[in-house]
């Protein structure tokens, strides 16, 4: 069984993290787990295309908890000459970092597994969703943001590209604002974007445990691709 160590986590929680993924829980993984507590590790993502079931030792031995059940949704999309630009939407320019964008950012991971494993100190938390909103403004991990406002933003939405499609890596929408139709806005402006870039698909990943957000996507006539379950397991 393979594992990729993780450079980036790693130096931005000062400890040793691996990661890595497999169709299910075998004994190749228990195996694999004690190898790196060997050599260090404190902490490894696993990903698996099944859930664990409690009972597993694994989970006790060595400190696992499900922290995500990742879910991935697509939409498959077309210029169909209905597309209408939304005014209100615009997209964000400014090589400044509006400190709007960075509380929206934190918000965005409210059922993010950074937020819920507890072991990860909640200034860590906040640190990293800064950090991803900031590449996303200097276009490291984004190609465009698009923003809504009124005085103030409200809410912004980030794309990309994963897998040839375009990719929504963080939509979000000041809690105070929610309901009024301001996601779909900017969903709609996403689209509009992923169609004029030539893509044919978009996708948008979410946590099962995060229904607000399922709902929504489900209302948008997303699909759901796949499921991804996601533990930590803390070695030190």
């Amino acid at each position: 069984m393979k594992f990729e160590h993780l450079d980036w986590d790693s130096n931005f929680f000062n400890y040793k993290i691996a990661k890595i993924e497999s169709k299910s829980y075998s004994i190749e993984l228990l195996n694999k787990i004690e190898e790196l507590k060997l050599k260090g590790y404190t902490l490894i993502y696993f990903f698996s295309e099944k859930e664990i079931d409690n009972s597993n030792p694994i989970l006790k031995n060595f400190n696992g908890t499900l922290v995500d059940k990742k879910v991935t949704y697509l939409k498959k999309i077309k210029n169909n000459g209905s597309n209408k630009v939304d005014t209100t939407i615009e997209k964000y320019d400014s090589e400044l970092i509006d400190v709007n964008l960075l509380k929206l950012a934190i918000q965005s991971g409210e059922f993010s597994r950074f937020k819920i494993d507890k072991k990860i100190d909640d200034k860590k938390f906040k640190e990293l969703y800064k950090i991803w909103m900031r590449n996303s403004i200097e276009k490291k991990n984004a190609k465009e943001i698009f923003v809504y406002s009124e005085n103030k933003i409200l809410g912004f939405v980030s794309l990309g590209e994963k897998n040839n499609r375009a990719d929504i890596g963080l939509l979000s929408v000041n809690s105070f604002y929610r309901g009024k139709g301001i996601g779909s806005k900017l969903m709609i402006s996403a689209e509009n974007w992923a169609v004029n870039q030539n893509y044919k698909e978009i996708q948008v990943v979410t946590q099962k445990d995060n229904t607000k957000a399922c709902f929504f996507y489900d209302k948008c006539n997303y699909r759901v691709e796949k499921i991804e379950f996601i533990y930590h397991f803390w070695l030190k």
